[in-house]
């Protein structure tokens, strides 16, 4: 573009007064309070971690192998992780590492159906998050 634009002259010559008072700005919300007193909503790791009742063999025989999982030669470990609560029951279910979508569903089912002996710290029933193995083989 051949337009010529005109020159501005700038007023370069600022002054900065030190001793001119600031102006008056409003307080800064205050910090929201925190509860340290408050305990987590589940532990990861505690003195006694929760058992299985029944063991691995309760699970095995509450787990279903999926007909098409079965049919298609699908087998593997899924990883479920859930939180025991203080009561021993599963909840908040997440598949770790995945085999199947169909493999991971059935996991996830058998796990949410188990009971368990709640994990213990300081010597009070709590909840912790835990990671179990559901294993799919073939026979």
């Amino acid at each position: 573009d051949e337009t010529l634009l005109e020159d501005d002259d700038l007023d370069l010559d600022a002054v900065l007064d030190i001793d001119e008072p600031l102006a008056d700005l409003p307080p800064p919300p205050p910090a929201p309070i925190q509860d340290d007193t408050a305990e987590p909503d589940f532990f990861v790791a505690v003195e006694v971690m929760p058992e299985l009742i029944g063991g691995l063999q309760q699970l095995s025989k509450d787990l279903e192998y999926p007909a098409l999982a079965r049919k298609a030669g699908i087998e593997g470990t899924v990883v479920v992780q859930v939180i025991v609560d203080a009561d021993g029951r599963p909840r908040e279910a997440s598949v770790l590492k995945s085999v199947a979508d169909v493999l991971d569903k059935a996991a996830v089912e058998a796990v949410l159906k188990q009971s368990f002996k709640p994990g213990r710290q300081r010597n009070r029933a709590v909840s912790v998050r835990v990671a179990i193995p559901v294993r799919f083989l073939l026979t």
